[in-house]
Parts: structure tokens; sequence; C-alpha cells
């Protein structure tokens, strides 16, 4: 994949990403322009491009590491339905099952899983690492 080919799908999951989540915190998966994995490579290689020209796109590379850890948020979409219905229970405080109270705090935790932002910091503090070692 080429630098400018991980961006064309970064920009139309960003489009994705700014289509919201029809009033709810799950998206639909079936949003996406590709695989979640198609995406996260595209992070990496378009990432690798954006850090080896120094410093003069750290404000994009931060707005991209955001994106990136919203990529959770797209699940299944009958799945994304059932979450959506369960956050407009919370909403609204109606009552909500157990299982429906599992489903949402399992959906949670993966959905705003820290360790996503982590890992491309991570990945992106490397790129800088090695940048510097060339030079």
């Amino acid at each position: 994949m080429t630098p400018q080919e991980a961006e064309r799908i970064l920009q139309a999951y960003s489009t994705a990403l700014g289509s919201g989540a029809n009033g709810g915190i799950a998206r639909n998966l079936s949003a996406l322009p590709c695989s979640k994995s198609r995406i996260r490579y595209a992070y990496y290689v378009y990432l690798t491009y954006l850090t080896g020209h120094g410093d003069q796109y750290q404000d994009l590379i931060q707005k991209l590491m955001v994106t990136y850890a919203a990529l959770p948020q797209f699940i299944p979409d009958k799945e994304a339905r059932t979450i959506n219905d369960i956050f407009e229970k919370k909403r609204t405080q109606s009552d909500i099952s157990d299982d429906e109270a599992k489903m949402y705090s399992e959906f949670q935790s993966r959905a705003f899983d820290a360790s996503q932002m982590m890992e491309i910091d991570a990945f992106v503090h490397e790129c800088f690492i090695l940048k510097a070692k060339q030079n």
C-alpha cells in the first residue's frame, strides 16, 4: 500500500467516523470503507510516511492517533443497534436487564479502551526514533 492509497482509506474512514453513531455510541461496521485490519494497516503506512517528514505534520499525526482509537466503536450493525438501544434506555433512565448491562459494559470496555491510544502512540514514537537514528 502506498502512502497515497493509505491516505484515501483514512479519508474515507474519517468520513464514516464523522457520520456519527445515529444518536448512540456504537457505530455500524458496514459504514467502514474496508476492513478494520486494512484501515489499521493504512494508519501504519501513512503514519510512517508522515513521521518520516519530521515535525511538520505533528498536528495531523495527533489527530490521526485520536481517530485510530475510535476504530473499535465500529461493530456489526445488528450489535450496534442493540448497544445503541441500551444506550438510549440508560440515557432516559429506563430499566435494562442484567444481560443488557453486561453487553453494554463489554462494549464500552472494548470501544473506549485506552490501550488503542497507547498502541498507536508507541508506534509513532518508534517511527520518530527510527527516523532520528537514520539522520
